[in-house]
């Protein structure tokens, strides 16, 4: 059985110090990469990478939305994302895959910009990362379920009508919040 590792980094954006980059490196090393093909790893790491970061997001909109339904909906993403986590966690494993303990620098940084939004501005930062990121992950998980790996291709195809109906969610709140025009 293979065991997961998990990578800890500090505060400068290079391949020796972000998290995400030193997992895509241990895979290489260990030979990851080459047995299951470069797609399939970077999937697995940023789709665990981009889990943690919608959490985060989600916990900062369910206390510091303004209106109930980004509340609600940013609950829903803590939920959500910790059980889309676990089932990536869950497959990296099973496939040998090395993944970030904690989101890289780059998408630290933009949750960190999150942080110091209030009010409706915050609201409008949220909703535009989280509807990008949701733009991503349904790319890039209808990719994924065109992988040769069964596991990772069955994780995608688990779990894409998830990631849309996320991404559906956020255009509605976001088409409601705009005046008629």
């Amino acid at each position: 059985m293979c065991a997961i590792a998990f990578v800890f980094a500090g505060c400068s954006l290079n391949p020796q110090t972000d998290v995400v980059a030193q997992a895509q490196a241990a895979n290489k090393q260990i030979g990851t990469t080459t047995r299951l093909g470069e797609d399939a790893v970077k999937f697995l790491v940023d789709a665990a990478e981009a889990r943690m970061m919608e959490s985060a997001q989600g916990q900062l909109a369910a206390t510091r939305g303004t209106t109930e339904e980004i509340r609600a909906y940013g609950k829903i993403m803590v939920e959500d994302q910790a059980m889309l986590l676990m089932r990536i966690q869950e497959t990296a494993i099973q496939v040998g895959v090395t993944l970030p303990a904690t989101p890289g620098e780059s998408k630290q940084a933009g949750l960190d910009d999150l942080k110091k939004k209030t009010g409706l501005e915050f609201d409008a930062k949220f909703i535009k990362m989280i509807t990008i990121d949701h733009e991503r992950d349904v790319r890039e998980f209808g990719r994924a379920t065109k992988f040769d790996n069964v596991d990772v291709r069955r994780l995608a195809v688990e779990n894409l009508p998830v990631i849309q109906r996320h991404l559906a969610d956020i255009q509605s709140i976001e088409k409601a919040r705009k005046p008629a025009q």
